[in-house]
């Protein structure tokens, strides 16, 4: 049985072991953080959001189960200006890395890229990843 925990565990886990072994010196910030500080952040880093969107009943029984599904955001936040190659290498990556994934609890569908937004020297490119779960044993 997977829980709410245990699925964002997962989730973390495959994409900030990946991350700091491939782009070691680009921070990566999760949905909780409060604050970015653009003067001391670099030139690049990455931000994970996390969500839960919807679930559906599989079963009608004494032990009912269920799936879940959520979405990935991985946001590329980058400086104007330093090109666009090294974002879509890093899209290149990320989309590897988590493309039709099954991990032990988790299942990923195929990342797709999502809003970019420009603002006050910054630019950024989402790729957006649906996944699912369930609490079948």
């Amino acid at each position: 049985m997977t829980t709410y925990v245990q699925a964002r565990t997962a989730v973390v886990t495959l994409i900030e072991t990946a991350w700091t072994t491939q782009y070691p010196a680009i921070p990566i910030l999760f949905e909780n953080t409060k604050q970015v500080d653009l003067d001391t952040v670099g030139s690049m880093f990455l931000k994970v959001f996390i969500d839960f969107d919807d679930a559906v009943q599989l079963t009608i029984n004494n032990d009912p189960k269920h799936m879940t599904f959520g979405t990935l955001r991985l946001t590329i936040v980058y400086k104007e200006g330093t090109g666009t190659l090294r974002t879509l290498g890093v899209m290149d990556f990320l989309t590897n890395l988590a493309k039709f994934k099954l991990n032990t609890s988790v299942t990923f569908w195929l990342p797709v890229p999502g809003r970019k937004v420009s603002q006050k020297g910054w630019e950024s490119q989402d790729l957006e990843v649906p996944f699912r779960f369930h609490n079948v044993t």
